[in-house]
């Protein structure tokens, strides 16, 4: 058997799982939780469960034959539509604050669905607006948890 760039990857997430595993269970359960099903250590416990095993798996499992090179690979990407999608990530994380939430995530995915070739306005738009829509308020109405957004105080629908 031998090490290959899969089986060496495979070791260092195997390696990061078990420490993630062994951090996990230092966190602390408060005196009325430790006979709860769902403690504060259940999602990294089961996280670092998954990621070992997915780990060991890519250790024992037989590895594929190398490719001959990954130049012409990457030739072949459309490197001018993943810098626009950047850019659009960076216009996207700095108008959220100002134009708020709701609209500058549908902006975001409207661009990013045109960008990616996707030409059907009703599909664009039941994939945007009502999926946003969705998450705003599963945040706020839902979990409690408040973001601020200007264009729905400005509407009176949060404050």
């Amino acid at each position: 058997m031998r090490i290959g760039r899969d089986r060496l990857s495979g070791l260092f997430f195997l390696a990061l799982c078990i420490a993630y595993g062994v951090e996990a269970q230092t966190i602390q359960v408060f005196w009325a939780d430790p006979n709860d099903p769902l403690t504060p250590k259940t999602f990294p416990t089961a996280l670092a469960w998954v990621g070992g095993f997915i780990a060991f798996l890519l250790v024992v499992s037989p590895e594929p034959p190398e490719p001959s090179h990954p130049w012409p690979q990457l030739k072949r990407f459309d490197w001018l539509r993943v810098a626009a999608l950047l850019g659009f990530m960076v216009l996207y994380g700095s108008a959220l604050q100002r134009v708020g939430f709701l609209v500058s995530s549908t902006a975001f995915l409207v661009a990013g669905f045109l960008l990616l070739g996707e030409r059907r306005w009703w599909m664009i738009a039941a994939a945007s607006l009502p999926v946003v829509a969705f998450f705003q308020f599963s945040l706020h109405g839902v979990l409690g948890i408040y973001i601020a957004d200007p264009f729905l105080e400005w509407l009176g629908v949060i404050r």
